[in-house]
C-alpha cells in the first residue's frame, strides 16, 4: 500500500503538515547555501587571495570536479589509456556517491564532448517526465513537486554515460573496469562531504516516514541519528554498481531486471507514479551544440532545453561592452556585467524542451540582431525600471543540487559535464534494495496556477507533459583558441549555474584573470526575479555601493554556485581548478 509522510496526508490533517513542509523546504533551502560554504575550518567562501597549489597542473591529463578522490580516480583511468569519455564514467559514478545529496545515477544530466578532431556533440541524459504526468498533476498540493515519489522523473544519468562510452570511449578499457572502482569505494567506505550532513535534519524531521522504508540505513549507522559517522558506507548501491559493472547500463533499464522494479515499486510505494516501462522506455537526446564567437576564440555550449543559448545571448552583449580597460569589478564594467544578467535572464525564459516547443524567440535570442537591439537599452549610468522592461517571457524553476566536473585527456578530448538530481538527495526517497537516491526534477516544471518557492511565475514552455525534458540551468562550455582547446568549464547552483559560467568567462577573456582567479573570486547574480543583486560575501562594499547608485537592489549571500575547470595554456599544460573555497573541491593532473 502506498503511503506519505503525514505533512503530505489529505484531509484537514493536510493544513498543518504542509506548514511543517513548508518549513522543511525553508531549511533545504538555507542549508543549501551553508551546507556549500562550511567545512572544517569554519565558514568558506570566494577569495580574492586564492592558494596557488589549488591551480593543479599537468602535460597529459587533467580533473576538475566537487571532489578529489573522484579527480584522483578518473585521472587513474586516463594513465591507464583511457581517454576523457572513459574517465567520465568513473568520475560521474563517484561524484554520485560520496557527493550524493548532488547527483547520481538516480538523476540525469547533460554532458558536452569535444573530440581531438573537432566533432563538438552533446548527450542530453536529462530526466523525464513519466508517461503519466500532466501539467495540473501538482494542482491540490504543489509541494509534492519536491518531496516523495510524485516528484520523480526518469532517470537518464546512466544512459548518457553509457552513450559516451560507447560513442567515444578509447576501446582500452572495459566498462566494468570503470565502474568496479566505484563499486569498490561505495564498500570499503568514503569520508562524505561536509556539506551533506548540514541536510540530514531534514531527513531526521520525517524519519519515522523514511526509516519505515529503510533506505536511509547507510547515512544513519544508529538508525535514527545523524551522528557525522567517519566513514560512510553503502553496501547496497555497491551491489547495484557491481550488476552494472557486469550487465552495462540495460541491467538498469531493463523492465524486468534486478534495479527498474525497485525503483518504481520505492516511487509508487509513496504515490508516484513512474513505472517500469518508463524507464525502459527512456532514450537519451544527441544533440548538435550551439556556438559563437568570443574574443576571437569559438565557444561551444549546449543547446536548449539547457541555458547555454542564454549563454551566447550574454556573450553576444557583452562583447560589444568590453573595452581595453575593462576591469573585474571596476564601477562601468560592473554595471555592464549586471544589465548582461538581466537581459540573459530574460532570454532564458523563452527556452523549453524543443520536441515539444515551438518558439522562435529560442533562437532569435542567439543572434546578432537581438544583442545590437539589447545593446540600446544598457545603460553605464543606471538600470532600467522594473524587470518587466527586459521583456521576459516568464522566469522558472530554480534547481540546486547539481555536479560538474571537467576532463581533458593527452590528446585534448574534453568532456564537460553537469549532471544533478536536483535538490539536495533529490526526492528524499532513497531506494532500499538498490541504494539509489531518486530525483525531484518534476520540480523544474512549471506549475499552472503556482508561483514557485521563489515567487517565479510559471512559464507556458515548461508545463508538464508526458515524456518531456524540463527546462535547465545547465550550460556545461567548451572553448576553442584558433582551433586548439583552451578551456572546459561548468557550474552547479540552480539558476547561478547560468550566470557563473558566463562570469568565469568574462573574467578570463574579458578581465585577463586566470582560470584560479576566475573561478576563486567572490561572484555577483541577477536574474531579474527577485528585483536585486545578489553578493557572495567578500565582495568589497565599494561594489554594491556602486550598484546602488545606478538603482540596483543588493543583497549579500552565501554561495550558491560551484565551478570547475580546465585551461590549457600557450605552453599546452593543463591548469586544473576546482571550487575548493566553496565546496572542498580539488583537481587532479599528471
Amino acid at each position: 500500500m502506498a503511503v506519505l509522510p503525514k505533512w503530505a496526508l489529505p484531509e484537514r490533517r493536510r493544513s498543518y503538515a504542509l506548514t511543517a513542509a513548508l518549513a522543511g523546504v525553508s531549511i533545504l533551502l538555507l542549508v543549501f547555501g551553508i551546507g556549500l560554504i562550511v567545512g572544517e575550518s569554519g565558514q568558506k567562501k570566494g577569495t580574492f587571495t586564492p592558494d596557488a597549489r589549488l591551480d593543479v597542473t599537468g602535460e597529459n591529463g587533467a580533473v576538475a570536479s566537487d571532489v578529489e578522490l573522484c579527480s584522483q580516480k578518473g585521472v587513474e583511468i586516463l594513465r591507464k589509456g583511457g581517454n576523457a569519455a572513459d574517465a567520465a564514467v568513473t568520475v560521474a559514478l563517484c561524484i554520485g556517491s560520496i557527493n550524493s545529496q548532488s547527483s547520481g545515477i538516480g538523476g540525469g544530466g547533460h554532458i558536452l564532448i569535444r573530440t581531438p578532431n573537432g566533432t563538438v556533440v552533446e548527450i542530453d541524459c536529462r530526466e523525464t517526465a513519466p508517461k503519466g504526468a500532466h501539467k495540473h498533476m501538482f494542482d491540490k498540493n504543489p509541494k509534492l513537486s519536491l518531496f516523495g515519489g510524485l516528484a520523480v522523473g526518469v532517470p537518464g544519468e546512466l544512459a548518457g554515460l553509457d552513450t559516451l562510452y560507447t560513442m567515444f570511449g578509447s576501446g582500452n578499457i572495459e566498462w566494468a573496469d570503470l565502474v568496479e572502482p566505484v563499486a569498490e569505494i561505495n564498500e570499503l567506505g568514503f569520508e562524505m562531504d561536509e556539506s551533506a550532513f548540514t541536510y540530514l535534519p531534514l531527513i531526521e524531521k520525517y524519519q519515522d516516514f523514511y526509516f519505515e522504508n529503510g533506505g536511509w540505513g547507510w547515512l544513519f549507522p544508529d538508525n535514527k541519528t545523524s551522528s557525522h559517522p567517519s566513514l560512510i558506507k553503502r553496501p547496497n548501491l555497491a551491489k547495484t554498481l557491481r550488476l552494472i559493472a557486469q550487465g552495462g547500463a540495460r541491467v538498469f533499464y531493463d523492465p524486468e531486471g534486478p534495479i527498474a522494479p525497485h525503483l518504481a515499486r520505492t516511487a509508487q510505494w509513496a504515490h508516484g507514479i513512474i513505472t517500469t516501462e518508463d524507464i525502459a522506455n527512456y532514450k537519451v537526446e544527441i544533440r548538435t551544440p550551439l556556438n559563437t564567437t568570443f574574443m576571437g576564440r569559438v565557444v561551444h555550449t549546449t543547446p536548449n532545453p539547457t541555458s547555454g543559448p542564454a549563454m551566447i545571448s550574454g556573450l553576444r552583449l557583452i562583447e560589444q561592452l568590453l573595452t581595453e580597460s575593462s576591469a573585474d569589478l571596476s564601477p562601468v564594467d560592473t554595471q555592464r556585467l549586471i544589465e548582461t544578467m538581466k537581459w540573459m535572464a530574460a532570454a532564458r525564459s523563452e527556452l523549453g524542451d524543443p520536441l515539444y516547443v515551438d518558439n522562435p524567440r529560442a533562437t532569435e535570442i542567439t543572434t546578432q540582431e537581438w544583442a545590437d537591439e539589447v545593446i540600446r537599452n544598457i545603460s553605464d549610468s543606471h538600470t532600467l525600471p522594473s524587470w518587466r522592461d527586459y521583456k521576459p517571457a516568464y522566469q522558472n524553476n530554480d534547481p540546486h543540487g547539481t555536479a560538474h566536473f571537467s576532463i581533458v585527456d593527452k590528446d585534448g578530448f574534453a568532456v564537460a559535464m553537469t549532471t544533478t538530481v536536483n535538490t539536495p538527495f533529490g526526492s528524499l526517497l532513497a531506494d532500499p534494495v538498490t541504494g539509489i537516491i531518486l530525483n525531484n526534477e518534476m520540480d523544474d516544471f512549471s506549475q499552472p496556477t503556482t508561483d514557485n518557492f521563489f515567487e517565479l511565475v510559471p512559464s507556458i514552455y515548461n508545463y508538464i507533459e508526458a515524456g518531456k525534458r524540463p527546462l535547465s540551468s545547465m550550460c556545461p562550455t567548451i572553448i576553442i583558441n584558433d582551433g586548439k582547446l583552451e578551456l572546459v568549464i561548468g557550474a552547479a547552483g540552480g539558476s547561478r549555474i547560468l550566470t557563473a559560467v558566463f562570469e568565469g568567462i568574462v573574467r578570463i577573456y574579458g578581465y585577463n584573470l586566470s582560470l584560479l582567479e576566475a573561478v576563486c573570486f567572490p561572484r555577483l547574480h541577477h536574474q531579474l526575479l527577485p528585483e536585486e543583486v545578489s553578493a557572495e560575501f567578500g565582495m568589497p562594499d565599494s561594489v554594491l555601493k556602486s550598484l546602488s547608485r545606478k538603482g540596483h537592489k543588493h543583497t549579500r549571500d552565501v554561495p550558491r554556485s560551484v565551478m570547475n575547470g580546465i585551461y590549457i595554456d600557450e605552453d599546452r599544460t593543463l591548469h586544473a581548478v576546482s571550487d575548493y573555497y566553496r565546496k572542498g573541491g580539488k583537481g587532479a593532473a599528471y
